[in-house]
């Protein structure tokens, strides 16, 4: 899949605004986590505000992506969750507007739910794993920063996670990642292609949750 462009369509909080229509892939995630980062490396534009700040995005933020070959879809950057900044009513609310989108099918196909690999396991991301894999939405599991841990500790993360969240599936995809280095990007296009049903040759098909 060659991203051809990509066009910034608004910023959300009510799901029945948020654009439909098309399919959409959501980048979901702990503030500080590298979304911004790893938004910017799979469409290969600076599309997302990368910040040391931690919960600078507070909406849905919606792009629509064009690309070679097949029909447009959105990408959906969330707000990053388990940061405590910001008043507590105003961090339910986000949390809310996240919920409601992830649960609405006809807006959001796929989810890519990014872990930073180089902190231990968190328990808001085992929460997020856990609802993901309960609500049956394709996902992926997409470890960022690998390029700070070395391949071992990285498998046995794997290993980890099945203790910890024992609803866990052998059969989800988990794309280790590194903004810093373009590592796993490929991937990352490949999965999204597959999960929104560009045909994908035999050989290159990236592995799909069924």
């Amino acid at each position: 899949m060659k991203i051809t462009g990509v066009t910034f369509l608004g910023a959300f909080l009510d799901r029945e605004l948020c654009p439909s229509g098309r399919p959409g892939v959501a980048f979901s995630g702990r503030s500080n986590v590298g979304k911004s980062s790893l938004l910017n490396r799979v469409t290969n534009r600076a599309i997302a505000r990368t910040s040391k700040t931690p919960g600078r995005t507070r909406q849905l933020v919606y792009f629509e992506v064009t690309r070679d070959p097949g029909p447009p879809f959105f990408l959906v950057d969330l707000p990053g969750y388990g940061y405590s900044t910001g008043p507590r009513a105003e961090r339910e609310r986000f949390a809310g507007a996240v919920r409601a989108l992830l649960a609405d099918g006809e807006r959001i196909h796929a989810v890519l739910q990014l872990v930073d690999a180089s902190v231990p396991w968190q328990e808001s991301d085992l929460e997020m794993l856990a609802w993901l894999l309960e609500a049956g939405r394709p996902f992926a599991l997409v470890h960022t920063k690998s390029d700070r841990v070395k391949r071992g500790p990285l498998l046995a993360r794997r290993a980890e996670l099945a203790r910890l969240l024992p609803a866990w599936r052998d059969d989800v995809p988990v794309i280790d990642t590194s903004a810093k280095d373009n590592e796993g990007i490929v991937g990352v296009r490949k999965w999204i292609a597959g999960a929104i049903g560009e045909p994908v040759s035999a050989s290159s098909r990236a592995p799909r949750r069924p």
